[in-house]
């Protein structure tokens, strides 16, 4: 049967309702792959909401997902005014469905909109979005204590005109995927590959927002590197080409000694959610952090104690286990082997402990 009911969010002082329209079955029915490629499974509802100078215009609707008709002159074909969030929602003991860090998705999200010169969302509307829509998630079934619900809101230009500006009108959707393993290594490890003539973002750029052009450049890196076996790029600062950044997707860190080390935030690099938990983790766990300037020399020249690996939300933590380097795309090609380092799965078994509420940090992450 349609479940027709109606929710309420919040839009400053004001509030708005979400028309739930689709027929409840198609949740409680959906069936997956119990090994999903990661982003290919998705769930078959979505919420959608048109936005023009920030607020709602129309209806906002929670419902079938399909097939929907964009116009060739929509303005985010041809300027890439588009924006997204990656979350993740975490099923309890209860069966109830928690989602991770919302807060400070709608922070990021927003800050990703004003870089990008869109109209950004108020937080409390998507805070309130993304609960209804997990909440009309809620009889999924997870076929693997492995398996999440993961979350992509979205924002695009919606304008039909092909003429250089920002759009006037914009279109929310929050679309859902049943996630395993981000890499085909699952968690032994992540082979990343590292190239100084690749650049992924520049000084005063748009380096620090989440944003589609971000990763659409990080795209002829990626096939390079996976036609020589690597599964993720890693990038140098664009001006000196000397200075580890992050991933095309994910955050790094270096454990040196028993030292966490992680890049400085300067810009270029994403504010990563899953990058600032680890932080405070390891200050939770004691574990002494540096937050500096990681010279390529230091990784492609390792100390007996040293190891890494990246983070996300998609990925949590996956050590690296081979680093290739090239000075060029005619340079010699180098294989350093890493090991995996006890502190990064011990790291990734308490970060996992905060998603499902086994953390004492976890009630001030889960909402």
């Amino acid at each position: 049967m349609m479940w027709l009911r109606k929710s309420l969010v919040r839009i400053g002082k004001d509030r708005r309702v979400i028309n739930l329209e689709f027929d409840k079955s198609i949740i409680k029915n959906f069936q997956y792959s119990d090994t999903p490629d990661f982003g290919s499974v998705q769930v078959p509802i979505v919420l959608k909401s048109l936005h023009s100078e920030g607020k709602p215009k129309g209806n906002i609707t929670i419902g079938p997902n399909g097939d929907y008709k964009i116009s060739s002159f929509n303005s985010t074909l041809h300027y890439g005014q588009s924006i997204f969030e990656g979350l993740k929602a975490y099923k309890m003991e209860n069966g109830k469905f928690k989602i991770f860090r919302l807060k400070d998705a709608a922070r990021r999200f927003r800050r990703s909109a004003q870089i990008m010169g869109m109209s950004a969302l108020d937080e409390d509307f998507f805070i309130d979005c993304v609960k209804s829509y997990v909440e009309s998630c809620s009889e999924l079934e997870l076929t693997s204590k492995e398996h999440s619900l993961y979350l992509r809101p979205l924002l695009y230009a919606n304008d039909s005109i092909i003429k250089v500006r920002a759009s006037s009108e914009y279109q929310f959707v929050i679309m859902g995927s049943i996630v395993g393993s981000y890499f085909s290594g699952g968690k032994v490890g992540a082979k990343v590959y590292c190239n100084r003539q690749f650049v992924r973002a520049f000084p005063h750029g748009t380096g620090e927002a989440k944003t589609a052009a971000n990763y659409a450049i990080s795209l002829p890196a990626l096939k390079h590197a996976t036609s020589l076996g690597f599964e993720q790029v890693l990038y140098l600062d664009a001006l000196k080409k000397e200075n580890v950044e992050e991933l095309g997707g994910m955050n790094f860190f270096m454990i040196k000694n028993g030292t966490l080390v992680t890049p400085k935030l300067s810009g270029t690099i994403l504010h990563g959610i899953t990058r600032d938990t680890i932080l405070e983790l390891a200050k939770h766990l004691d574990i002494p952090t540096e937050v500096r300037d990681i010279n390529y020399k230091e990784i492609i020249e390792p100390s007996e104690n040293q190891s890494i690996f990246a983070c996300g939300t998609a990925a949590t933590i996956v050590p690296i286990i081979e680093l290739g380097f090239q000075e060029s795309l005619e340079g010699q090609l180098k294989r350093i082997e890493y090991p995996v380092d006890p502190l990064a799965i011990k790291l990734r078994e308490h970060l996992v402990d905060c998603h499902y509420n086994k953390s004492p940090l976890s009630d001030k992450w889960l909402s």
